[in-house]
């Protein structure tokens, strides 16, 4: 029997970020409606394969609430058969959910989960426009996250930041380090057109600069006991993200939800859905 992975997109976030083009608002008064579509289509979706990791994106899951989240992971274990070892990830940034709101969702089966930290610089922070967190609400996230009981952890780092330095982004690593995550995304700053960021036309680190910055990193985490095992991503042995690894790798996977996309047998397609009409199916092949 052959596997894949599931990805369930919640569109929904406290704040837009400056640099963000991801389908997300933080209007939540569709969300209900919206879980119950993701339900209705967790149900309806068919397959003989076995589930080998489920991740929950966004926008910010954890914006929803704990228990929506379980009701939605309730679900997709009651219709698909899903691996002993399954891999289940929420995304979530820190402020939009407590230590109660962690124990529900380690109690109902998300065994990882990967928060947005970005920096450890409250003015890089703001140049991002990520007004809705501090610093040491990502802490506290980590902090929480542990004591409901994850062991499997991953932390977001951002580069080629407005105003930052190999210094600034130096204190960063120092700091994502000593919170001693399972896992590391490194991404480096996109400017996309129409975000507010892009707009402002902001003075980042030139080329040669950011590219430093990338060698700055795979360096302190090597040095640290994280392996790069993809452009962005580095773990500790044996903490490699398989949903990730099965994005890079090819493998089948099917997105569910707003914008969603999946890539079945080489074909890639995209899900449009507007809960108020009937939605398509986009397909190419890859």
């Amino acid at each position: 029997m052959s596997d894949e992975a599931l990805y369930i997109h919640i569109p929904y976030c406290r704040s837009k970020c400056g640099y963000c083009d991801f389908c997300s608002s933080p209007d939540l008064s569709t969300v209900d409606s919206y879980v119950a579509e993701l339900i209705r289509r967790v149900k309806a979706y068919k397959t003989d394969k076995v589930v080998k990791s489920v991740y929950f994106g966004g926008g910010t899951p954890t914006y929803i609430g704990a228990e929506r989240l379980c009701e939605i992971l309730r679900a997709v274990k009651e219709n698909h058969a899903l691996s002993d070892d399954c891999e289940v990830t929420a995304e979530a940034n820190p402020g939009t959910v407590g230590l109660r709101g962690l124990e529900t969702m380690r109690k109902a089966g998300f065994n990882r989960l990967s928060a947005g930290i970005q920096t450890a610089n409250e003015k890089e922070l703001k140049a991002l426009g990520r007004v809705s967190h501090t610093v040491k609400d990502g802490e506290t996230l980590v902090k929480n996250a542990r004591n409901a009981g994850f062991e499997n952890i991953s932390l977001d780092l951002m580069y080629g930041i407005p105003g930052q330095t190999p210094g600034s982004l130096d204190e960063s690593l120092d700091f994502v380090i000593s919170l001693m995550p399972e896992h590391i995304s490194a991404y480096a700053l996109r400017l996309e057109e129409n975000t507010p960021l892009y707009k402002q036309n902001p003075v980042l680190p030139d080329d040669d600069t950011v590219a430093d910055m990338y060698a700055q990193i795979n360096k302190k985490l090597k040095a640290n006991g994280y392996e790069r095992y993809e452009i962005s991503n580095f773990a500790k042995p044996g903490y490699e993200s398989r949903h990730n690894l099965r994005y890079w790798q090819g493998g089948d996977y099917t997105g569910i939800g707003v914008s969603a996309a999946s890539l079945i047998a080489n074909v890639r397609y995209c899900q449009r859905l507007r809960l108020s009409q009937t939605s398509d199916t986009v397909k190419a092949r890859t």
